[in-house]
């Protein structure tokens, strides 16, 4: 995992001169697995593949499944390596059918990155496309797991995806956010990718040092200036990094990706107990609206109380609609193109999009086809921070109970907005 090849290579004969001699064949098989990921290494990628092919049946025929996506990923790296990007694409297709029917997830996040890595080489729009969705996947799952070093891999191929797309931006801050996490291991193969990418799109290096152990209390300590440190289980901390928000309640931690919910919530957990305009949260969580829609609503928004509650114009303007009209005819080719392909996951994205995009537009459009028009900004405000704030309290009700309950029974919606705990106010990490 650390693709250190001389370690390996070290480890790999000793494993294999002890099992030769002590007649252990199944430690024998995994030592010459790991051989063949030296041999790909060290440039010979079609032997390397034909080594982890025969191991992984030998494994098979041995009755050992356990680690079985992992040999995968292995010979997959091989394959692509050689240039059969088909059939790798179709062995990470079976792992994940593993996967699924095991429950093996260990290595299920490095998986689909690997797979997007293929469909990448493949060329092509489509591809592209599908490989975003496997990055992306692979981003998720990893953070729902804490498997930070997978998470970085799949930041790294996103991010790397970007820049080639000219979103040099969005690849920084998608990086850094991970990278920031770490708080050792600063050598290793992946961060020293993750860094030479950062630098390349003109980021500082800043690196998170863990804190090291206190020393013990002795009579003649000094007395602790400031607030009493928290417990882990009481350490409330609801923090963004990149696409993700890092979220810890009653000693549980979950990782989410970032919805515009998640920001009006951070907006109130910062101020218990005060009640904040709606328009004040959507002016918050508004700085990159994240659908086509009317610019006229959109800017009334943004200004707030100037607008008071003056009619915002048409609910979708003529430019706006028919973005959307374009964006519903990419999505059935879409639809078309992932079903073909089974991906599930792509497929049930593109149906939600288009359900969405459908309904916005039978909203916009009245009778005789007459566009609909606006309601106040104050209104609209209401409507949406509302909306925003119940599908964000769902989305971590879902990932953490405990949190979605409290967060049910302590945020109020409407046109002044509210987080008044019930308990005891301890602070919010933000």
């Amino acid at each position: 995992m650390r693709r250190e090849q001389p370690k390996v290579r070290a480890c790999v004969r000793e494993v294999i001169e002890i099992s030769t001699a002590e007649g252990i064949p199944h430690w024998l098989a995994l030592a010459r697995m790991f051989e063949s990921w030296l041999v790909t290494e060290e440039g010979d990628p079609v032997a390397g593949a034909r080594q982890a092919m025969e191991t992984i049946v030998a494994l098979s025929e041995a009755g050992n499944q356990a680690g079985g996506t992992y040999f995968v990923g292995i010979l997959a790296q091989a394959l692509r390596s050689s240039g059969e990007l088909d059939q790798t694409v179709a062995v990470l297709d079976e792992a994940l059918e593993v996967v699924e029917r095991t429950s093996e997830r260990n290595y299920e996040a490095e998986i689909h990155r690997l797979r997007g890595e293929a469909r990448l080489a493949r060329g092509g729009s489509s591809n592209e496309t599908l490989a975003e969705t496997d990055f992306e996947r692979a981003l998720e799952v990893a953070g729902a797991q804490e498997a930070l070093s997978w998470e970085l891999r799949a930041a790294v191929s996103l991010g790397k995806l970007r820049v080639a797309r000219g979103e040099g931006e969005d690849a920084l801050a998608l990086v850094r956010g991970v990278h920031v996490r770490f708080t050792e291991g600063f050598e290793t193969a992946d961060l020293v990718d993750a860094e030479g990418l950062i630098q390349a799109l003109g980021g500082e290096i800043v690196r998170s040092i863990a804190p090291s152990e206190p020393a013990s209390a002795s009579p003649t300590a000094a007395p602790r200036v400031g607030p009493t440190p928290v417990s882990d289980a009481s350490r409330r901390l609801f923090r963004r990094e990149g696409e993700y928000w890092t979220i810890s309640f009653d000693g549980t931690t979950c990782r989410l990706r970032d919805i515009r919910g998640l920001q009006f919530l951070a907006l109130l957990l910062a101020r218990p107990g005060e009640e904040v305009h709606s328009l004040e949260i959507a002016r918050a969580g508004a700085e990159e609206p994240r659908a086509v829609g009317s610019k006229v609503a959109a800017d009334a928004v943004r200004a707030g109380a100037k607008e008071g509650l003056s009619d915002a114009g048409e609910v979708l303007d003529a430019e706006a609609r028919e973005a959307y009209r374009t964006r519903l005819n990419d999505l059935h080719s879409e639809l078309e193109e992932a079903r073909e392909f089974n991906d599930t996951g792509r497929t049930e994205r593109a149906e939600a999009e288009v359900e969405f995009l459908t309904r916005e537009l039978s909203q916009a459009v009245g009778l005789g086809g007459r566009s609909r028009r606006a309601a106040s900004a104050a209104e609209r405000a209401r409507v949406n921070v509302t909306r925003g704030i119940k599908a964000a309290i769902a989305r971590v009700h879902e990932n953490h109970p405990s949190l979605g309950e409290h967060l049910t029974e302590a945020v109020r919606t409407g046109n002044f907005c509210c987080y008044e705990p019930a308990g005891p106010d301890l602070p919010w990490e933000l």
